[in-house]
């Protein structure tokens, strides 16, 4: 149902690219000041996004 009413105004200054081309990354402070210890290295998560993107094309 309309009301004419704005319930939530957007200002696109905010919005993120889409695409971005180069993503960094560096756990160290986070494990240092956390005692965080990562589950997976960077291969493995890189084998973990090249099967997600298999299998949501049907291949996996």
């Amino acid at each position: 149902m309309e009301t004419g009413r704005v319930l939530v105004e957007i200002n696109s200054r905010y919005f993120r690219p889409a695409a971005v081309d180069l993503l960094l990354g560096d756990p160290s402070k986070a494990e240092r000041v956390l005692v965080w210890k990562r589950k997976v290295d960077f291969k493995g998560l890189v084998r973990m996004l090249a099967r997600a993107d298999i299998e949501s094309m049907g291949e996996g």
